[in-house]
């Protein structure tokens, strides 16, 4: 049987088909309301202002108490729920449930882009840039790490994308990724070369071994996290794309301040 659990007071009050996705809506926060229902339109109608007190298997008062005494008013849903989450997959997409209809949450589109500074060269410096919006707080322009290439600076760009998507969505993997990078080698080594390497023991063509399997690996995991789809976009470079531009002088931003 399908529960429904409502956040009336919330980070982000609406109805949520899990424990996990309602605990994330509610640990931490001061005066969270939130109940289990049995039945969408009881769960609706809680939401939208009703008591809904008759639910059958809903929990008998939903907490008003900060999250530190929540644990306790909810002890046994949670535990009802352990069994169900142990064999959650990511690949089972979340439902999201607001206002009497379900639907996924806005798509995200964010632009990456890597540099390098004389590039195959002695003394090279590379970057990451990674752009959502204008004024963005989740926009990343930092230095890259270990061996200074473009290459890996354009797949470390989408790694760190996917990685701050992770860390500031509030635990919300249904919500699908678009990724418009500039790098045809970045899109193709993390889409349709990752499986056939993956399988063959990360050998090229000519049985050399496959550079950058690190970051293509870490990429693959990342993706696998998610509920909602990881799309890829090619964009081709400085042909005035403003998210595209904006993702450029943030990798030379990041670049030019190798020390």
């Amino acid at each position: 049987m399908s529960n429904y659990y409502v956040v009336k007071d919330g980070r982000n009050p609406g109805v949520y088909s899990t424990w996990d996705e309602c605990k994330q809506q509610v640990d931490g926060y001061s005066g969270a309301k939130f109940k289990k229902f049995s039945s969408p339109s009881e769960a609706s109608s809680f939401l939208n202002g009703g008591s809904s007190g008759s639910s059958r298997g809903s929990s008998e008062n939903y907490s008003s108490r900060s999250s530190s005494n929540y644990r306790q008013s909810y002890n046994q849903s949670s535990q009802r729920e352990s069994s169900y989450n142990s064999g959650y997959r990511p690949s089972q997409r979340s439902s999201y449930y607001r206002g009497g209809s379900y639907r996924k949450p806005d798509p995200v589109t964010v632009y990456t882009d890597g540099s390098c500074l004389g590039n195959g060269k002695n003394g090279s410096s590379a970057g990451v840039g990674v752009y959502f919006d204008d004024n963005d707080h989740r926009n990343v322009s930092e230095r890259l790490d270990g061996l200074q290439t473009n290459n890996r600076a354009e797949l470390t760009a989408i790694k760190r994308a996917l990685e701050t998507v992770r860390d500031t969505d509030s635990g919300n993997t249904a919500r699908d990724v678009e990724i418009k990078s500039d790098s045809q080698y970045a899109i193709n080594a993390t889409t349709k070369w990752h499986s056939k390497w993956s399988s063959n023991g990360w050998k090229t063509a000519d049985g050399g071994e496959v550079k950058n399997r690190d970051l293509i690996e870490d990429i693959a995991v990342l993706k696998s996290e998610r509920a909602g789809n990881v799309k890829f976009s090619y964009v081709p470079a400085h042909s005035s794309i403003h998210g595209n531009e904006k993702a450029d002088r943030l990798a030379v931003r990041g670049a030019q301040s190798y020390e």
